[in-house]
């Protein structure tokens, strides 16, 4: 992410800031207030059928389709504008105690049978404005950005 900080703020706005496969994706853990969803598909699944953790017996079912395109956006999360290109002081924007963080992991197994490798977690801290943009950051460490309103608003809802 470091290439990001070059740019001037005016050519941050709409900038890729992820431009990941969504297939890539086998698990993604959204952590709301402290407790946590856990999102998973199944080893060597073809279509886009989402369980809720391992234990389920069954699929998401109608929740299946906003789960889906919430996905898709985050494998193509884009900035709504450049804040501060630092870690320093997170606190302003609500990230030392983020309000919904999304930990999201690739489909392939690691080898040793252990969880899969992570491939970003993604914080979201305070409303910025009354549009519904949030103050977000990958990666525990990287510039603050201004996450997109309704982007914000589909992984608020997709914890229960």
């Amino acid at each position: 992410m470091s290439y990001l900080l070059c740019l001037p703020p005016d050519r941050y706005r709409s900038r890729r800031l992820l431009g990941v496969e969504p297939r890539a994706f086998g698990r993604v853990e959204v952590e709301k207030s402290g407790e946590r969803e856990v999102y998973f598909r199944r080893e060597g699944e073809i279509n886009e059928q989402w369980w809720r953790d391992p234990a389920s017996p069954e699929p998401l079912m109608d929740d299946n389709n906003r789960f889906v395109a919430t996905v898709l956006e985050l494998s193509q999360l884009r900035s709504d504008g450049f804040v501060d290109e630092a870690s320093g002081d997170i606190e302003k924007f609500g990230l030392d105690q983020p309000e919904i963080s999304a930990i999201v992991y690739s489909s392939s197994a690691d080898g040793d049978g252990g969880q899969n490798g992570r491939l970003f977690t993604l914080s979201l801290g305070k409303e910025a404005d009354d549009t519904g943009r949030r103050y977000a950051r990958l990666n525990d460490g990287g510039p603050v950005f201004l996450m997109p309103g309704r982007l914000a608003k589909a992984l608020d809802e997709t914890y229960h």
